[in-house]
């Protein structure tokens, strides 16, 4: 229509880039489900390495790829985040082909610096591509969304993998790795395809008005300064760095569950090899029917307050699974299935918040590196996750899940203490009445009509809400 204005344009061309995004990020995650279980378990049973060093090696890679988001934050700023997220993938394809010729330890390192290198160029822009086309709370459902998407390909690659675990053939593990590479190049391949740059004039003129009511107005005010100061701005925003300080507890119990739990199944409570791919099928069962409930249910309460619940939930997770090899071995499956919903929930109370809340606190001009900041939470997380948890197994089984229960308890006085100095806005954004957060859900997005509805009195401010909702 005539009346829509160049708002509207912006947003039709949006609706394929999101569309794409999510395709995309199912495939992707459906390759890394059906491979990230059996990543110990091939190298230790088909390569035939022990499982210190696999540990170590996975542990240096990592490591070593450390700067490696500090690069891709600021290449994000400079030529968008899609082109880097596009050549990420692209890496990680590569690396993960090199895994089907490894003999040795060197070999390892090698082919898994390839893969960090992708996996933390990807990781540290993905979220930066969708917050330069959302605001408000329309941030917790887009990433609620993705959190969906992901977690449907991932749960159903893991149920793959516990097939596999449970074939006892080798060669499927193989398979299990090529799948996985596939998956990065078809992913990239509609990236690329079907992706247009967004990065509009009008989409920073927007981000700005909202990092001013974030409360970093003079930033927001003088992007060319911000931008300017680089690394040094973010440096400076010691709450940032606080949050993401805070943040590494959680990014552990996301990590040690996929790394550890199916080796913790099999080789610590000596259940049968499909019951890891199950219980991760639960989880993914319960992510995508639920997600969208739990992310509108606690869209009124402060961000900081929920993640604190969520580390709550996760503190009695882990204490469970350390209670774990006490239980009978008749009540283990229904006993895991309760933990794993217990861990769930509190998954999908924190994964959309914690992300939102990231960049919702963030300069926009400067968001890239923002949330190349954020994401060292979770690389650190990496790097300790297959060390914490090799090193203390051989010890004792429950002993890693007992230093993870005392991290998790750790972190959530510090969150609560983060309250007084966070940007307000990041904190509690508009309430969903006003942000329209189950709009952003569908895939329809009537975000029109509540712009028709705007007052007469500020129709710049109406136009600038209807671009940020879409």
């Amino acid at each position: 229509m005539s009346g829509e204005g160049p708002h509207a344009a912006v947003t039709r061309e949006r609706r394929p880039t999101r569309t794409a995004m999510l395709v995309a990020l199912g495939i992707d995650a459906l390759g890394s489900g059906l491979y990230l279980p059996l990543s110990l378990l091939y190298f230790t049973l088909v390569v035939g390495l022990p499982l210190r060093e696999v540990g170590l090696a996975l542990s240096a890679a990592t490591a070593l790829t450390l700067p490696i988001p500090l690069l891709a934050g600021a290449c994000a700023d400079r030529f968008g985040a899609r082109r880097i997220v596009v050549t990420a993938q692209v890496l990680q394809g590569v690396g993960f082909c090199g895994y089907l010729f490894v003999h040795g330890v060197v070999a390892l390192l090698f082919a898994a610096l390839l893969v960090g290198i992708g996996e933390r160029s990807y990781w540290t822009t993905v979220f930066t591509f969708v917050a330069e086309t959302s605001a408000g709370r329309q941030l917790d459902a887009w990433y609620a969304r993705i959190s969906v998407t992901r977690s449907l390909g991932t749960g159903s690659g893991a149920l793959l993998a516990g097939l596999v675990v449970g074939s006892g053939r080798h060669w499927l593990y193989q398979v299990a790795i090529i799948a996985n590479a596939v998956s990065f190049g078809v992913a990239a391949i509609l990236l690329a395809s079907m992706v247009t740059d967004d990065r509009t004039a009008d989409d920073n003129a927007g981000r700005a008005g909202k990092a001013g009511k974030t409360g970093k107005a003079d930033k927001a005010d003088k992007p060319a300064k911000a931008a300017h100061g680089g690394y040094r701005t973010v440096l400076r925003d010691r709450p940032f760095l606080a949050f993401t300080a805070t943040n590494l507890a959680y990014s552990l119990c996301l990590t040690i569950v996929v790394v550890a739990l199916p080796v913790y199944v099999v080789k610590g409570l000596a259940g049968p090899g499909w019951l890891a791919g199950t219980l991760f099928t639960v989880n993914t069962a319960l992510l995508v029917l639920t997600q969208a409930l739990v992310t509108r249910t606690v869209a009124t309460r402060r961000r900081t307050r929920v993640l604190a619940a969520a580390g709550v939930l996760w503190v009695l997770w882990s204490l469970a699974m350390a209670a774990a090899p006490h239980v009978p071995h008749a009540a283990l499956i229904p006993f895991l299935l309760v933990g794993m919903l217990v861990f769930t929930v509190a998954e999908m109370m924190q994964s959309p918040t914690s992300t939102a809340l990231a960049a919702a606190a963030s300069v926009s001009e400067l968001r890239g590196r923002y949330m190349a900041v954020y994401q060292y939470g979770y690389q650190v997380a990496k790097i300790i996750a297959p060390v914490l948890f090799t090193q203390l197994f051989v010890v004792s089984p429950g002993l890693p899940w007992l230093v993870l229960a005392i991290l998790t308890a750790c972190a959530i006085p510090a969150l609560l203490l983060l309250e007084r100095s966070l940007p307000a806005e990041a904190l509690r954004p508009k309430p969903p009445e006003e942000a329209a957060p189950s709009a952003a859900l569908s895939e329809e997005e009537p975000a029109e009509e509540a712009g028709e509805g705007a007052p007469a009195e500020a129709p710049a401010e109406a136009a600038s809400e209807k671009e940020t909702s879409r």
